[in-house]
């Protein structure tokens, strides 16, 4: 006898009952986490494939209450963006897509349960560092570092301005100090980390002076002005 295995079969003793009346489970909607850090890990974990889709690279999130009601802030730059190269910062008609696709996924998921503004925008200028890649992709620009709490070495200091000469494998920031010289901050203590204005000098052109302070164009004509999409539930 030739015995089957049918994943429909009715099993001995049962009565085989048209349609399943059985009550289906309910999945509940994921809620965002109530403290604001893990609910900003929670937001990137949904927006950076959509920021990725449309050539960008997400630089920070921000979640946050302000006298308007909470706000959602993300900056975004192009892939690949560096005043020192020809890659131009984030147009305003990437920043309002973004805004535009991360509100509606956020919408259709009730990630979100009440009334928030989205803000999407180009970093600016002097453009947040928050990873360890942000150090090795900008070394030989300018940079202002603060710490949380200051370094034992140099106690009465706790910014630092100068150019990024490397970050280690211990995640250790080496900064040629304007004042002090190559100093080595801890990643883990610092607060707070951006590029300066004036991080690229481009050297001037044979015969003719560099102006002081004098900006690339790539980067100056490429910072967008913050696209703003309200959602109100």
């Amino acid at each position: 006898m030739h015995a089957t295995n049918s994943s429909d079969s009715t099993p001995d003793g049962v009565d085989d009952v048209e349609g399943d009346s059985s009550p289906k489970e309910i999945v509940p909607k994921e809620i965002l986490p109530k403290d604001p850090i893990l609910a900003a890990a929670r937001i990137t974990e949904v927006a950076m494939p959509i920021v990725v889709a449309h050539g960008c690279e997400l630089v920070d999130l921000e979640w946050r209450r302000e006298p308007v009601g909470w706000v959602l802030r993300l900056f975004v730059e192009r892939e690949g963006h560096d005043p020192r190269k020809a890659i131009g910062g984030v147009t305003l008609e990437s920043c309002a897509r973004i805004s535009r696709d991360l509100g509606t996924v956020l919408e259709v998921d009730e990630l979100i349960p009440h009334a928030y503004n989205l803000e999407v925008s180009s970093p600016g200028l002097e453009r947040p560092l928050v990873k360890p890649a942000d150090y090795r992709r900008f070394v030989g620009l300018r940079a202002k570092l603060q710490l949380g709490t200051p370094l034992d070495e140099i106690p009465i200091r706790k910014v630092f301005r100068g150019e990024i000469v490397r970050i280690d494998d211990a995640d250790v920031v080496h900064l040629r100090e304007d004042d002090l010289g190559e100093v080595a901050l801890p990643l883990a203590r610092i607060a707070k980390a951006n590029l300066l204005a004036d991080a690229y000098r481009p050297s001037p052109k044979p015969g003719k002076p560099g102006k002081k302070g004098q900006k690339p164009k790539s980067s100056a004509t490429h910072t967008s002005a913050p696209t703003t999409d309200t959602k109100t539930k």
